[in-house]
């Protein structure tokens, strides 16, 4: 029996992706819900070297050339998702646990679609938002997801579009 779900969640950046994580923590308070990102570590390395604000699209564009830079040599970000995933369900045996998983790149979606057990992908756009200038936000809407939320009316639509997503999926 699966112990977990992951939903790997994309969106440009500002459009509500931590916020609709944040109201399905809010509702499903009985679970263990985590709220991962690919890039994670990527910040966490860079920072030892730059300092930076992560709205600022020229350094949005430095972690999505280091994040595909270590990709491609040994898949780094997707080895780090999965082993904090793992430590995760291993301190909760006895629970459900839910990853919400940030991932733009397609390619990198399809491939914790196709490896993980009882995943599924999560698409949040808002309409309005300029797209950054890095190959990862620019390449958001190139993947055919399992569900599009649209974040174009007040903060508690999107709450309740939340809550109606969580009673479907968990």
């Amino acid at each position: 029996m699966n112990n977990h779900k992951a939903i790997i969640i994309n969106g440009v950046a500002r459009s509500g992706k931590d916020t609709f994580v944040q109201f399905c923590q809010d509702v499903i308070p009985h679970r263990h819900v985590y709220n991962l990102s690919t890039i994670a570590p990527i910040k966490e390395l860079v920072s030892h070297i730059i300092e930076s604000d992560d709205k600022n699209d020229k350094y949005r564009k430095l972690l999505s050339d280091v994040k595909l830079s270590l990709t491609e040599y040994n898949d780094y970000p997707y080895n780090w998702i999965i082993h904090q995933m793992n430590n995760k369900i291993q301190s909760n045996i006895n629970g459900f646990t839910i990853f919400f998983i940030h991932c733009r790149e397609p390619k990198e979606i399809e491939k914790f679609k196709t490896r993980l057990v009882n995943c599924s992908t999560l698409l949040i756009t808002k309409p309005g938002i300029s797209v950054p200038n890095n190959m990862a936000d620019q390449n958001v809407e190139r993947y055919v997801y399992d569900y599009i939320i649209n974040n174009d009316k007040s903060l508690i639509d999107l709450k309740n579009q939340a809550a109606l997503f969580c009673e479907l999926q968990f």
